[in-house]
């Protein structure tokens, strides 16, 4: 079944329940990027039925979770089945997912769909038990690590540029600064638009209300200042951002305030590693070519690599030259007549 095109009316009554704004309230054009995720989720789950039906199903999960964190799956399923009687109970089960999956940006399915990472959200378990399990504490207390001083600023542009990392980009929070060694790849969440939306609605929310999400609000937060710090108000990011077509400038200009460690407590490791990685010596020679952020290290290292250079060429040269004596004093040239 084709896709029906949703209607700005729809798109609003969406972002309406799902982040708790006044319609008034909603620019439709920065949520370009969160619709195009919302379309690839229903059309991998939903099997190609993007129907107003599907979505309707998946807002009611929404408006019946919101600030309901105790909530145990089997309810959640019993309400739909009742619901939408007409629904086939694997597609119960796939709608709650997509759900969890397009509020909450967790990856919640079935594993054997998906990459370890995934889980689905167990009958017996609660909503926050859920959702936190993605989110685990760094075991390390920050006076432990030692940071190095960076000699140049740490973003993404600079990653790429000088330590030949290849930028993913990921719709699920908890994957946000994974590094993959081997592939030389690290995870950015790409939805800000998301962020700054459910962080706006828990400070908004009373301390006696019941949080409307389950993701704790300082892990928001340093999702926000990791991107900050990655995507500084420079030409290099917007020339990153446009290259991938990212519009997070258009959105709330980034803090410049610096990286503190010792303010992390979920991203603090991935931090680090990072931090690690990209004071690594460069590992192919179009990044050492292009790293000169240390201009001493650089002209020593090309001035030494030419020395080298140069002292192979003057003993091959000198060889061959002495090699051509040695066989003319063997073998003279026959006297004239």
């Amino acid at each position: 079944m084709a896709a029906q095109r949703m209607t700005e009316k729809k798109q609003k009554e969406i972002i309406s329940a799902l982040f708790g704004k006044k319609e008034d309230d909603i620019a439709l054009q920065d949520y370009r990027d969160y619709f195009e995720l919302y379309h690839e989720e229903l059309r991998v789950e939903a099997s190609y039925h993007d129907t107003p039906k599907v979505r309707d199903i998946v807002t009611a999960v929404v408006i019946g979770l919101s600030g309901n964190g105790e909530v145990k799956r089997r309810l959640v399923r019993r309400f739909l089945t009742d619901t939408f009687p007409d629904e086939d109970e694997d597609d119960i089960e796939r709608y709650i997912d997509l759900a969890l999956r397009v509020w909450l940006m967790v990856n919640s399915r079935e594993k054997s769909l998906d990459t370890s990472h995934a889980r689905r959200w167990g009958d017996e378990e609660t909503l926050s038990m859920f959702v936190r399990s993605f989110f685990r504490r760094c075991e390390t207390p920050p006076t432990a690590w030692t940071v190095p001083v960076l000699a140049h600023p740490l973003t993404v542009a600079s990653l790429e540029r000088f330590s030949g990392i290849t930028i993913q980009w990921t719709s699920y929070l908890a994957e946000h600064l994974k590094f993959n060694h081997g592939a030389r790849t690290l995870k950015v969440f790409a939805n800000k638009r998301w962020l700054l939306d459910v962080t706006d609605w828990m400070r908004r929310t009373s301390q006696d209300d019941p949080a409307p999400i389950p993701i704790p609000l300082h892990i928001l937060e340093e999702t926000i200042k990791t991107l900050d710090a990655l995507f500084p108000w420079n030409d290099e990011t917007s020339d990153f951002l446009d290259k991938h077509s990212k519009d997070f400038h258009l959105l709330t200009p980034p803090s410049d305030t610096p990286i503190d460690l010792q303010e992390f407590t979920f991203y603090r490791d991935r931090l680090l590693e990072i931090i690690t990685e990209f004071q690594t010596p460069p590992r192919d020679w179009r990044t050492i070519w292009k790293d000169r952020r240390n201009p001493m290290q650089f002209w020593t290292f090309w001035l030494g690599l030419l020395i080298v250079i140069l002292t192979l060429i003057f003993g091959f040269l000198s060889a061959l030259i002495a090699g051509l004596q040695l066989r003319i004093a063997q073998h003279p040239p026959p006297p004239g007549p």
